[in-house]
Parts: structure tokens; sequence; C-alpha cells
């Protein structure tokens, strides 16, 4: 029976808003909002077709009371033509002729007006009744005769003459769900201050001054929930509605704690016509707008997130937005409460402490994080207020339920998911969601040792091994829930799975498995290949993003089953991709599989499988399938093509291997290669495999310092005897057979290739000694690392460039430590460094830069020392002889340490001269810096004035020949302009050279200079004479 609804409204400025209300847990059709600002006619004020009916059928009724004749007023348009302005009149609406209400009892309005509470832009609003003085309820057939009537007879409510309030809102929130449904619909009324109130708003429950008792942390949870559906419901509408003042005190609680959002006074639509945001004046409460709208007037739909997100912040401090009352630097909660909120151990100390105790610490980090993105200062950074709501109820979620209430949730969850498909995602997570949260039973894996890893290879398939259930009450129950999960919902997710053959569905297969773990080992030995085979099967297509899903497919199931099941995946990826394009989609899949299931390296996870996949890796970069790599038009066409990512794999699996007992097996993919003829590609990519290798050898856990140079040592000493042997074997000459000199062949071909483990072997050495701290008084240090000089000795004869650079390399840092065997190494050393400097043809090579880097550190060390006679070889070198066009800062280096060591020979005094040129006209900063070093020492250590003469007089002779014609000849101008310069010159030369031929030429000089020159240089020239004689300076 249909019922009248009779309220008042303003028509100037009135805001009507019809909402039907969401059926959140059924899933029914969106809400939808219909807002009307500033009507002038009813025409306005009806923006659907429920709109104008109920307008229609209320102007029937007040019609004549405005002087219009209904019955000619046929039409609706001609209805609402008629100017309402200023008019305040009071209207019933008949229910019965709005489609989609279907029944308005009184108890259901006692139920959904009673209790609410608020303070908005009209007034101060709580607690309300159909009894009360604003509300009369009447019976639907004595509207205007019987106001006496009883309410419980009553089915209609009339809400009285409200006055000329243009803020006035009546906000009726009816239900549009099925008949006899059950669902009561909600009603809010915001209603003037005269009215009987009682309640307070949840602002001043929270942390108010006004507070009785705290509400606890379910309850707040439930307000949070309920407001953000609010919103949510607002933002989702056809017309997008901006409440734009969410605060809390603009939530009203009903008995139980419902929340509804009241004070439509500043609502806005939202934007339109692709647009981002409306401009506004600024409106609001400080403390709770957006900081772009308070600074712009820009508002977007996300802005009232932000608000949401400080009532959320004002719930878990219980603490308000604003509060001068606080202390300094805390009078802003968010500035204040900000660094706290993404620090796990920090968050506790600003929770409510009302509440400490009723939440879990996860679920106290999910809110926090929660408001933090809410308080975003960019609005595209805010979630929308549907994910808020999501991760809200995840959040309530995390309390314990029966077992009862999570298996009837699954199956009910997965009825839905038959007959709603196109919420199958959300509904697909809600089934996660419960089945990671299942209490009733603990899952955990019996293995016969900690070490020993399950085959999941055998029989196709093998699971986990054996499942032991931990029940709350009894086995019973135990099983029969297993048995709903096996009969009822497992077999709908296996008909979503075979249903939907063109798309990968990841989410359905992670649910699978999720089910699968909770079941006995048999139905997961029978039902998890079908489910590998089914993702695999998805990577031979030819679209990437198809393929992209399959990968992401893969690694979410690797990652629910454990690394323990990867091998059972590598054997389904290699059984089906087995030809042509599939083998370069195969390398890449491992590449990403395992680079997003290894994140943090994990020492031993893969040992169990690691012949599979280094085989996977052989394969991708020997294989036939690498030619098609390199051919340009091939790699372009698609994604696993361009780039060879099986190097990285590499690196990945050494990361994740048990070093000591797996080191060697790694190698094996480069050792059976460099048993084959080698040709420069193959070379190269042999190297970046050692490389990638190496750098994952650097990030194992698991290697042992002992381990490693035990390991190194060893493929160092087998390198060096491989040579050795080549070498012996060459040197037989015509002796040998023919039957040995094929023999020899193939120990020669091994040997080329063998240097390349050598070269791996130490770089790894000389990057284990760069990051570890080398302390001359760790005894067990030294202890281990003394061997290698004797072996590193011996590497220095290897006629291998690469090798020689490294040894010299490793040899630096060990020459500064005390080690025994530097001492009965030393000449060796020296001799094999001064022979490969003096053979290298390019002073710029990588074997040069280290040898002058080691003699660098020969020179500065004490215990290593270089006699005068090797001092005077090394600076002879080529390399110095080019200083100045090619300056080396090495080259730089050795020379200063020699120049340390005071050694006096006259091309000491050459090269000073050009690293004093070098000073000035080189533009490299660490070269001049180098230099100006290079001649303070020199200057400091070196006696200028003694033995710094050309070794014939002859030339100095010339010289002073050449002085006295230039006195002679040249203009007497010039000659004042520099006598007194060559006059101190003449000077010293009379005073320093032991010549007496050179010592008369020069008192002529003088005497002549003296004779030509002005009168004013020549007082300068007998001042200069005059205190030299009395001794002044």
């Amino acid at each position: 029976m249909g019922g009248l609804v009779c309220a008042t409204i303003t028509c100037q400025d009135a805001i009507v808003k019809i909402l039907p209300c969401e059926q959140y847990l059924l899933g029914n059709s969106d809400i939808t909002v219909t807002c009307c600002q500033g009507a002038q006619n009813l025409n306005q004020m009806a923006n659907s077709i429920a709109d104008r009916w109920a307008v229609c059928a209320c102007f029937k009724q007040v019609g004549p009371s405005l002087g219009v004749n209904v019955d000619r007023a046929k039409k609706l348009p001609d209805l609402c033509k008629i100017d309402l302005r200023g008019i305040t009149i009071d209207f019933t609406i008949d229910c019965s002729t709005i489609p989609y209400v279907t029944h308005l009892t009184h108890s259901m309005l006692t139920i959904c007006i009673a209790e609410l509470g608020g303070v908005n832009g009209a007034g101060e609003c709580g607690k309300a009744s159909p009894d009360t003085e604003a509300f009369k309820l009447i019976p639907c057939a004595s509207a205007a005769k019987d106001e006496n009537a009883t309410p419980s007879s009553a089915c209609c409510l009339q809400v009285k003459k409200l006055g000329q309030n243009p803020g006035c809102l009546c906000a009726v929130m009816l239900s549009n769900t099925a008949k006899n449904s059950g669902v009561n619909p909600e009603i809010a009324i915001t209603i003037p201050k005269r009215c009987n109130l009682s309640d307070r708003p949840v602002g001043y429950k929270c942390g108010g001054s006004f507070a009785v008792e705290p509400l606890s942390w379910d309850i707040r949870l439930k307000i949070a929930i309920g407001a953000a559906r609010g919103l949510a419901c607002l933002h989702t509408s056809d017309k997008k509605v901006i409440y734009r003042d969410f605060k809390a005190s603009n939530i009203l609680l009903d008995g139980n704690y419902n929340a509804k959002i009241s004070d439509f006074g500043l609502a806005k639509l939202g934007p339109s016509g692709g647009e981002s945001h409306v401009t506004t004046r600024v409106m609001g409460t400080y403390g709770y707008a957006a900081p772009e709208y308070v600074a712009t007037g820009h508002l977007y739909v996300k802005s009232d997130v932000y608000g949401f997100g400080v009532v959320l912040l004002e719930m878990l401090t219980g603490l308000r937005a604003l509060d001068s009352k606080r202390p300094s630097g805390q009078h802003n909660l968010i500035d204040w409460t900000k660094p706290f909120l993404s620090n796990k151990r920090k968050l506790k100390s600003i929770m409510d402490v009302r509440i400490e105790g009723q939440y879990s610490s996860k679920a106290a980090l999910i809110a926090a994080q929660l408001t933090i993105q809410c308080l975003e200062s960019e609005p595209r950074k805010r979630p929308p207020m549907k994910e808020v709501v999501d991760i809200l109820e995840r959040i309530e979620a995390m309390k314990q339920k029966p077992k009862e209430s999570q298996a009837i949730s699954t199956h009910s969850t997965a009825h839905q998911l038959t007959l709603k498909s196109d919420k199958q995602k959300v509904l697909m997570r809600l089934v996660c969601a419960v089945l990671d949260h299942f209490h009733f039973m603990e899952t955990h894996f019996c293995q016969e040792s900690n070490d020993s890893v399950v085959d999941v290879s055998k029989a196709g398939t093998t699971a986990l091994t054996s499942s032991v259930l931990h029940t709350y009450t009894s086995s019973a129950e135990v099983s029969e829930i297993q048995s709903c999960l096996h009969k009822t919902v497992l077999p709908k997710i296996q008909k979503l799975l075979t249903s939907d053959s063109d798309n990968v569905n990841v989410n359905i297969s992670l649910v699978a498995l999720k089910l699968l773990k909770l079941l006995p080992d048999d139905v997961m030995e029978l039902h998890l290949p079908s489910i590998v085979h089914r993702i695999s099967n998805f990577l031979k297509n030819r679209l990437e993003s198809i393929r992209d899903e399959a990968r992401t497919a893969l690694t979410a199931c690797l990652k629910e089953l454990g690394l323990e099941y990867l091998q059972f995946i590598v054997k389904v990826l290699r059984a089906t991709l087995k030809r042509g394009y599939e083998l370069h989609v195969l390398g890449y899949t491992l590449d990403f599989i395992l680079s997003k299931c290894l994140v943090n390296p994990i020492s031993g996870k893969l040992d169990y499988c690691l012949e599979e996949l280094l085989s996977v890796v052989e394969n991708d970069i020997f294989g036939d399938v690498s030619e098609e790599k390199e051919v340009e038009k091939i790699a372009s066409k698609m994604k696993e093509t361009r780039k060879r990512k099986s190097f990285e794999t590499l690196k990945l699996i050494a990361q994740n291997i048990t070093f000591k007992t797996h080191a060697l097996k790694l190698l094996s993919p480069v050792t059976t290669c460099l048993q084959k003829h080698l040709t420069p590609k193959m070379k190269s990519k042999l190297e970046t495999m050692l490389n990638n290798i190496a750098a994952g050898i650097e990030c194992n856990p698991s290697v042992n310092q002992t381990d490693l140079f035990i390991f190194l040592y060893g493929l160092i000493e087998d390198g060096i005897t491989h040579e050795t042997r080549a070498k012996a074997n060459q040197q037989s000459g015509d002796e040998a057979s023919c039957k040995t000199i094929t023999s020899g062949r193939l120990i020669d071909s091994d040997s080329q290739s063998s240097h390349l483990i050598t070269v791996f072997a130490l770089g790894v050495l000389h990057n284990s000694m760069k990051n570890t701290k080398l302390n001359k008084k760790d005894e067990q240090l030294l202890s281990m690392l003394d061997p290698f000089v004797r072996l590193l000795t011996d590497c220095l004869t290897a006629k291998y460039e690469d090798i020689i650079s490294a040894v010299l390399r490793c040899l630096a840092p060990l020459v500064r430590l005390p080690l025994p065997s530097l001492e009965s190494q030393a000449d060796k050393i020296k001799t094999s460094l001064l022979v490969i400097a003096q053979g290298s043809v390019n002073a710029g090579s990588l074997v040069m830069q280290s040898c002058l880097s080691l003699l660098t550190v020969l020179l500065r060390s004490t215990r290593i020392t270089l006699s005068t006679d090797q001092l005077h070889m090394v600076i002879q070198f080529p390399l110095f002889i080019d200083l100045e066009r090619n300056p080396s800062f090495v080259a730089l280096s050795l020379l200063k340490a020699i120049v340390n060591r005071k050694l006096v020979v006259h091309e000491i005094y050459d090269l000073v001269t050009r690293v004093a040129e070098l000073l000035v006209t080189s533009q490299v900063v660490p070269i001049r810096k180098k230099c100006s070093q290079i001649l303070l020492q020199f200057l400091l250590d070196y006696h200028l004035s003694e033995k710094r003469l050309y070794e014939h007089s002859t030339g100095r002779e010339a010289v002073l020949e050449m002085l006295h014609a230039i006195v002679i000849k040249f203009p007497k101008a010039i000659i004042d302009e520099h006598s007194q310069t060559i006059f101190v010159y003449l000077v010293v030369c009379l005073a320093n050279d032991y010549d007496n031929k050179v010592r008369s030429m020069t008192g002529a000089v003088v005497k002549l200079l003296i004779g030509h020159v002005s009168p004013h240089s020549l007082h300068s020239i007998l001042e200069y004479s005059l205190s030299w004689y009395l001794g002044g300076k």
C-alpha cells in the first residue's frame, strides 16, 4: 500500500534530493543523485522521470490553493511552467504514484528517522522522531480530515511548515530494491534547531569536550565505513556531487551508531564535459578543506577525500584537527602526526590511548597508510572513495571470524560469481581475502629434514607434504568445511576457468590455488597441473598483452605455492614452449618469474632445480634461438627478442644458490663451451656470463670469506697449471709424435679458452678485497691472503694481457699488507713489472695503467723498494717523454713517488720543467693538482743552486756574446726598459759560474750595459749594488 510523504519546500534556492539507497551486499544498481539548486519552477526541480512523477502528484493537490485549474493543465510541462519563486508551500506527495516506492510504513519511518543529529548551516539538530512537534503521522485516507489519527494506523508522514529558511534541505533516500526484500529505506532529514534535540554528532563523541563515553575501535571503524559509503554514493552518481564540507560534526549517528551524512548546504555538482574540476568561491571549514581548494578555488571530486582523511585521522588519534590548546607544534593535527603515520614504531604513540588493545597493529598500520593517501597534497594521488571503502572493509574483516561464517561467505561469493560476471574481479578479490583469513585450520609442511626439498616433478606433479589441520572445536567440522570447499566451491571456480578460455584470469587461477592448498594432497596433485598448463598455453599467444598477463599469473601462482614448485613450473614451461619464437618467450618468462619472486637473495632456494634453470639459460644464449636475436629484423618483432634476459637470469641464480656446494656447477655452461673452438661472438658471450655470475656471487648471502678464497685459489691455480702444461707441450717440438701433437693441440685449445675462468676468478678476488676492510692486524685474514702472493707472482708471466692486468690490480692492495711471502717474491715482482712496462707499446693500455699503479704503490711502500738504477730505468719510460702531449694521471702519480725518493739525475730536472709547463697549459683539474704537488715537492727536496748548469761552457759563452750584441745594437729605450732584469741575471751568473772565461765575459757585458743605460736606470743599478754590498735584501 502506498503512502503520503508531506514536506515543505522553499522554492527559492531550494535543494531537492531523491537518493535511491544502494544495497551493497546484494550488489544492486548504482546510486543516482538528482539535485536542483536555485529552482524557479517545478520543471527545474524535476530532472528525472521519477521526480517529475512525484512533483506532478504533489502539484495536483496544492494547485488549487495557488489559483490554478489543475484539470485544464493535463500535461506535465504545463504544470511545471508556473513561477514559484518566493512562494513557500505545504504539499503532499502520494508515494503510490512514484513507481519505485512500494511501501513506506510508520515503523520504517520511525526506525529511519529516529536519533538523527548534527550541526550544520541550517542550525543545530539531533534526535528527531515522527511523534515530535515537527512531525505528524496521519492515515492515507483521511489526510485532510482526521488530525487525531494514531501513529499505529498511520502510513504517511507529514512535515509541518518550516518557515522561510532558504538553507532548509529535505534529502529523501528511498530503497530501489526488489519488493519484500526486507531492507528498510533510509531517510535523513536536516531540520531547524527548534526541534526537540538530545544527541550530539560524531565529532563530539570521538574526542570533543562534550564526550561522555569514548567510541571503541569497532564503532569508529563502522562510522568511517558508513561515512565513506555516503561519499562514494555522491561521487559515483550520474551527476557527481561534491560534498565540499566533510567533517566529523556533519556525520550523524543513530542508536546503533549507523553513520549518515547531513548538511548538504555547501554541496556542489561535480565537473562535467571532461573537466577535472569546478571553480567556486572557497567555503567550508578550515582544517578539513583540501589545500588545492583553499589555494586556488579549484574543487575536485577528490577534495572530499582529503576531508575524509582528516576525519579518519581524528578517529585514530581521538584529537581535533585544529586545537590551539595543544603544545606548540601540535596545533595542526595533520602537520604534527604525518611523520608518525608512516612509521610502524611511532604510530602507537599517536593512537588514542582509550582504544588501546582493541585493534591489531596491522589494522592500525593499514588505516594510517590509508590516511596518508587521503591527505596527499595532489588530488590525483588520493584514492577514490570506493577504494577507500574497500580498504576499510578489509580492515574490518581482520577480526577473527567463526569458521562457519567463512565457509558460508566463500560459498555465497562463489555463487555470486556465476550470476554477476561484471563484478567478477571484485568478487574474486573477496574470495581471496576470505581464504587468506581462514582461521579454522593451519597448514604446515612436514619435511624429513630441514634441508630437504620436495620433488614436485614425480608423476607429472606432486604436492605439498601432508597438511595438519588444527581446529578450534572438532575434526568433524573441519572435514565438513573441506567437503564444502571441495564439492561446492572448487567446481564453481573450475567452471569459471573452463568457461572463459580466451582470457588468462589471474585472480581465478589464484583463487583455485588457494583452495587447493586448503584441501588434501591428492586433490592438489590432481588439479594443479591443469591450472599451470592452462596459463602456460597463453604464452604461445601472439598478443604481447596476453603473454604479459600469463607471466603475471605464473608469478602469482609461484608466490602462492612457494619456490619449491619452481622446478615443476619450469618443466611445464619447457614442455609447452618448444619451438620457434616460443623459445624466446621461455627465456624471457623465466627471468621475469625469478626477478619477481626473488627480490631479496635467499641462499639455497634454487639448489634443487639448478640444472633445469641452467639448461634453459644455456639454450637461450648458445642455442639456435640465440642467432635469431642477432638478426635485427627478427629481434625487433617481439619484446622477448629485443634483449637477451638469460644473462640477468644467471645473476639471479648465482645470488640464490648455496655457494659452497653449487658454485662449480654454476660454471658448468661456461666450462662446457670452453672445450669448443671459440669465435669472437662466443667469447664475448662467455665473458658476459662470467661477469653476471661474479655480480651474483657478490650478492649471495651464503658466501663465506674462507670458502670464497679457497674456491678462487683453486680456479687460479688450475688456470696457471693449464698454461704451464701448454708451454711445455709447445717446447717438445719435433720429438713428439703425431698423436702427441694432436693431443697437444687439444690442450692448447683448452688453455686458450681456460684463461677466461682465471680472469673471472681474479676479478672476483679483486672485488672481494676492495669490499673488505683489510686489517693489518687480522691474522686470520692475512693467513688466507698470503698464499695468493706466490700464485699471483707466477701469473705475471702469463701471455694474456687480461690476466696480467687483473693480477696487477690484485697485487696492489696485497703489497700494502705485512705478508711474509712478499719478501721472498719481491725481486720477482719488481723484475716482472719492469719487463711489462718496457714491453708495453701503448702507454694508455689497461695493462700499462695497472703496472704503473702497482709501481707507484711499491715506491710508497717500505717493504719492497726499487734501487737507484731501477728508478733511473723507470724515469726513462716512453710515457714520460710524451708527457706534455699525452698527460696521464697515473704517470704523474708515479713521477711524484719517484720525486719523493729524491732521485738526482738530470732527467728529473727536465721532467719537472715539463710539469711546470703542464701546470699552466692543462685544462684538466686533477692533472693540474697533481702537477702542483710534484712541483712543490721538487722545490722542497731538491737543491736548485748547485749543479744546475749546462755541462759545456761554450753554450753560456754564446749566450753572453748574444747579450753583448743586443746591448750595442738595440735602441737605448729598450735597453733601459730591461736593464734591471739583465743586470740581475748577469750578477747571478757572475757569482755562480765556475768557468773563468765565462765570468770574464759576464763582467764585460755588465760594464757595457752600465755605459749604455740612462742616468735613471744607472741609479737603480747602483742602488741594487750598494744594497748587496751593505748586506741588505
